[in-house]
């Protein structure tokens, strides 16, 4: 699992960096019971939902890639964004 998590905080900044404008950055990692949560928060330009959609036709599928191989280790990835407000993508992989 520790090979999804980097991968996760790779894709995530990889975004940040590229599209946010981000200032600031925020990484966190906890275990909370059996799962590790790894958190990536930034307060960059954000993004409505229906774009996020409209990257995916346009060829744009590292997150939704990201997404199908969380789901296929048992783990979820939930991404919130809001326009000026910055994203939070969360990833929660069960360790056992």
């Amino acid at each position: 699992m520790g090979a999804l998590l980097f991968r996760a905080a790779q894709e995530s900044i990889r975004n940040i960096t590229a599209h946010a404008e981000a200032e600031h950055v925020r990484v966190r990692l906890e275990r909370a019971g059996n799962n590790a949560i790894l958190e990536i928060t930034d307060d960059g330009r954000g993004f409505a939902q229906a774009r996020a959609e409209a990257a995916r036709t346009e060829g744009h599928l590292g997150l939704r890639l990201l997404a199908d191989l969380a789901h296929d280790n048992g783990a979820t990835l939930n991404l919130a964004s809001t326009p000026g407000e910055g994203t939070t993508v969360l990833v929660e992989v069960p360790l056992g």
